[in-house]
């Protein structure tokens, strides 16, 4: 695991040797990045954040601002300290708290994001509850985009029942990058 581009570019990332987390890829991680192209003065969030890598890739990369949610205690402390080895320092946040607990945080202080990258753990049904955690698109910037990283096996709601449209789906191997845009649900007549 390693920073792919930007300032940051080649350090060597830390991940702890017993975590049954699973790390985003680098070909993932690099893809990911080549779409999302320019990043300066973007407010990212890394949700299911593991060791960091994707969020201290966007720091590396340009972001302003970067805010980590990973809820074991032991990646929370990986990511601190793969924070320190790149030399970012108060440029982000690390929140170490349950997802729903950490977003409540966040919309209570109206933080909206340009960019929201969510890896829950595979075959969980994990997919379906992120996302309804901003089906109301109060921390979603006003084009703000939400990147789910998925298992091929888990599918996200139609577009007819959901609050999002699917912009783009990028697979890798059993991975599946899906952009999503959020947009007002209309009533039915």
């Amino acid at each position: 695991m390693r920073v792919i581009g930007g300032a940051g570019r080649g350090r060597r990332l830390l991940f702890p040797k017993k975590s049954p987390a699973r790390p985003t890829s680098d070909r993932t991680k690099e893809s990911l990045f080549n779409i999302l192209s320019c990043l300066e003065g973007k407010v990212f969030l890394d949700i299911y954040a593991g060791a960091g890598s994707v969020g201290i890739e966007a720091l590396s990369r340009g972001a302003a601002y970067v805010y980590f949610i990973e809820r074991d205690g032991l990646l929370s402390e990986y990511i601190k300290k793969n924070l320190l080895l790149c030399g970012f320092t108060g440029s982000h946040g690390v929140m170490n708290l349950e997802v729903k607990k950490a977003l409540a945080l966040l919309k209570n202080k109206q933080v909206l994001f340009d960019i929201v990258f969510a890896d829950p753990p595979y075959d969980r049904g994990l997919v379906q509850q992120t996302l309804g955690y901003f089906a109301e698109g109060k921390l979603l910037a006003a084009n703000g985009l939400l990147i789910m990283q998925h298992s091929v096996r888990e599918t996200l709601p139609a577009e007819s029942a959901s609050p999002f449209r699917i912009l783009d789906q990028r697979k890798f191997g059993d991975t599946v990058l899906s952009f999503l845009k959020f947009h007002e649900m209309k009533g039915e007549l």
